[in-house]
């Protein structure tokens, strides 16, 4: 049997409950609001054209995409810490055009964020996600990132999935910090 202190356990995330989040609540927003606005200025103007609109549509698409695809797919979970991998936005990436330098090295575009002295973490579902059987988390501890930064932050994760058996087994597994 494996010893208990040692164990990391991966706790699954849903991917798609990231678009709750403000930022990206803003840019489906913004990419909503486009093809609507393109499409009255073209019939204004009496210059619509559905191939347009669908490349549009497309693209809005595609981008909202990449935004969701940028977040963690999952946690690492031990008795003091908490780990997860975020890609950089790919989007800002593309737009800088640093990503045709280094398509195959994936550590370019991934941060690893561990979380450790964690010193709360709240379980919190809305309404739409209880529907869904997800939820989100708040923890707040000291952070390394990628190895390299030290800081005190906070951290909202989406997507909890099978949230009320998940939240449970983490409020008696994780242990926090008794700094508080």
């Amino acid at each position: 049997m494996e010893n208990e202190n040692n164990a990391c356990y991966e706790v699954k995330l849903n991917r798609l409950f990231n678009i709750q989040t403000k930022q990206n609540l803003i840019w489906l927003t913004v990419l909503f609001a486009l093809p609507i606005l393109y499409t009255i200025f073209d019939i204004v103007n009496h210059t619509f054209d559905w191939q347009r609109l669908l490349i549009l549509c497309c693209g809005c698409l595609a981008i909202m995409i990449i935004k969701l695809l940028s977040s963690p797919k999952c946690l690492d979970v031990t008795h003091g810490t908490i780990q997860f991998q975020h890609r950089s936005d790919m989007l800002n990436l593309l737009l800088a055009r640093r990503i045709w330098g280094g398509t195959g090295n994936v550590s370019k575009y991934e941060r690893t964020y561990t979380l450790y002295n964690i010193e709360s973490i709240e379980y919190l579902q809305t309404p739409f996600e209880k529907r869904f059987s997800c939820g989100h988390i708040r923890i707040c501890g000291d952070v390394n990132v990628s190895e390299t930064e030290k800081e005190q932050r906070s951290f909202v994760i989406y997507g909890v999935k099978d949230f009320e058996n998940t939240s449970a087994w983490m409020k008696e597994f994780v242990k926090l910090s008794d700094n508080t």
